[in-house]
C-alpha cells in the first residue's frame, strides 16, 4: 500500500462540488480498501482483537469469546545418538502435561539400517500404544525415515507417561542417530 494522498487541496472561499468530494473519497477508498499490510500498521497501534481475522485453513482459529488459539499441536521428541541397539525405556520419560490426542509418529536416522528394518515402540504408562505390533514405528531396511498415523491407543490424560523402546535396529548395519517425534493435538 502506498501512502494515501489528499487528491484536492481546498482554499478559503472555495465551494467544493459533490463531484469533487466523490472523486476525492473514491481515490482514498481505492488506495485504502483491502491494501493494508503488516508493514503499514504502526507498532503502537491499538487494534482490537475482534478486528483481526485468523487463518482457519491451518487448523488455528479464534473462537470468538476466548483469545487463545485452538487446536495447537505438541510433540515429544526422543534422540538416540550413535549406533542403535535394542532396549527398553531408551532416553527420557515424558509426562503429558494435559489431555492430548496422539496423531502422528515421525522417525528418522542419519545412517540407514541394512538387511532389516528399525522398529520402535512407545509405551503409555507401561503399555504399548501399538497393540497391533505391525503398526509400530518403522524405518525400512535401507530407508532413513518414515511416519505413521495408525495407533491402537491415541488418548493421553494429564500425568500419563511415555517411554521409548527400540525393538529392532537393522541387521548387517544398524541404524545410527535415531530421532523419534510423537505429535499430539491438544484442545
Amino acid at each position: 500500500m502506498g501512502t494515501i494522498t489528499k487528491p484536492t487541496t481546498f482554499v478559503d472561499g472555495t465551494i467544493p462540488t459533490a463531484a469533487q468530494f466523490n472523486n476525492d473519497f473514491d481515490t482514498i477508498y481505492t488506495e485504502f480498501n483491502g491494501s493494508i499490510a503488516n508493514a503499514n500498521v504502526s507498532a503502537s497501534a491499538a487494534i482490537a482483537e475482534s478486528k483481526l481475522a485468523f487463518n482457519t485453513s491451518t487448523g488455528h482459529y479464534h473462537n470468538g469469546s476466548d483469545s487463545r488459539l485452538i487446536s495447537v499441536n505438541r510433540a515429544f521428541v526422543w534422540f538416540t545418538s550413535g549406533t542403535l541397539s535394542t532396549g527398553t525405556n531408551v532416553g527420557v520419560r515424558y509426562i503429558a502435561p494435559q489431555a492430548l490426542t496422539i496423531v502422528k509418529c515421525w522417525l528418522r536416522v542419519r545412517t540407514a539400517p541394512t538387511s532389516a528394518a528399525i522398529y520402535i515402540d512407545i509405551h503409555k504408562n507401561g503399555t504399548t500404544i501399538w497393540s497391533t505390533q505391525a503398526n509400530r514405528g518403522t524405518i525400512a531396511a535401507s530407508g532413513s525415515s518414515n511416519s505413521t498415523t495408525t495407533f491402537n491407543t491415541t488418548s493421553l490424560a494429564a500425568g500419563d507417561y511415555l517411554d521409548l523402546d527400540i525393538d529392532q535396529v537393522g541387521s548387517t548395519i544398524a541404524g545410527v542417530d535415531l530421532t523419534v517425534v510423537l505429535e499430539c493435538s491438544q484442545p
